[in-house]
């Protein structure tokens, strides 16, 4: 995940949000470091179950509090639309009690943006259901900067395996 934060009493914790899929997680994040991260669930879509107390558990175990957080970053999609319905409105209302800022990530780039650093162009899927897949695709346009090449869709598993190159990258 990838954080545009905003400096707060000289503490730069960032709460990461990821609610997009199957499991989903939380994470602290300081700069230059991932300091803990969380899986909400094993056994899947359960983010408004879990989400709440996750965070919280988070926190108590660094021993920090809500007002230490300095930014948010939450995931929207493509993905499960109640999973990231769950976590955008968990993130707004966090930001809102808390005052710090909170900003929409690109689920897929978040994904492009792990890829091997010799990778220079991925297709992004995610399960769509139904024999389906989200499909995206990303070009590196710099250090760890991915800019989305052909807009996200909807594709069946067939169409999109037809379409591949003998090249082609799939994250």
């Amino acid at each position: 995940m990838y954080f545009v934060c905003v400096r707060v009493e000289n503490s730069e914790f960032y709460l990461g949000i990821e609610t997009s899929g199957l499991s989903g997680s939380v994470a602290v994040y300081r700069p230059g470091q991932q300091i803990t991260q969380i899986e909400l669930s094993q056994q899947g879509r359960k983010h408004a179950q879990t989400l709440v107390a996750e965070v919280k558990h988070i926190l108590e175990r660094l021993d920090i509090t809500t007002r230490q957080i300095t930014g948010a970053g939450v995931s929207r999609g493509p993905g499960s639309f109640t999973g990231l319905r769950i976590g955008i409105t968990f993130a707004k209302t966090f930001g809102y009690v808390t005052g710090c800022p909170v900003i929409g990530i690109d689920t897929f780039e978040a994904i492009a943006m792990n890829s091997p650093s010799d990778i220079s162009e991925t297709w992004v899927i995610s399960n769509a259901q139904r024999g389906d897949l989200f499909v995206g695709k990303y070009r590196k346009t710099g250090e760890r900067c991915w800019q989305n090449t052909a807009e996200i869709g909807l594709r069946s598993i067939e169409e999109f395996v037809k379409s591949l190159q003998p090249d082609d990258t799939v994250s």
